[in-house]
């Protein structure tokens, strides 16, 4: 579990220090997914669910979330070095990697919201809409 941690620091260190265009993507998805975590396990313990095991499964999702960011930067730089023999010219320098950010946010809203939901929160009815027609217009930007 210790290695777990120490990798995805380690991870997250390595891209903001290199790539301190998608640090405060990065922070935010790191925050709203501590959050995600916290919400699961709160409703999971109102509802006696509570597992080790399920919540190991929860960290490595996470963390294999760093991963999906990890190869969007790939892609990203693969553009930014080879962009004119791909035909593909990004507006920015890390275009993939900002979008990859802004749908794993807003999956991970969701996901509190679902969360929220199961311990009984009020909740608006627009908001889970909204986060979902985001997602979806994120999903369609690159294509």
């Amino acid at each position: 579990m210790n290695w777990i941690k120490n990798c995805s620091i380690t991870l997250f260190t390595f891209l903001c220090s290199q790539l301190h265009i998608i640090k405060d993507w990065m922070i935010v998805l790191i925050v709203i997914m501590a959050l995600d975590y916290i919400t699961g396990m709160m409703a999971s313990a109102m509802k006696k669910e509570i597992s080790s095991k399920k919540g190991l499964l929860g960290i490595l999702k996470k963390t294999s979330y760093l991963l999906v960011v990890c190869v969007a930067t790939a892609v990203d730089w693969i553009f930014i070095h080879t962009g004119g023999i791909f035909e593909i010219e990004l507006s920015q320098k890390m275009t993939v990697t900002i979008i990859i950010c802004i749908w794993l946010i807003i999956n991970e809203l969701i996901s509190i919201l679902e969360n929220l939901d199961k311990m009984s929160v009020p909740l608006p009815r627009f908001l889970k809409k909204l986060l979902l027609s985001m997602k979806d217009r994120t999903d369609d930007k690159l294509l």
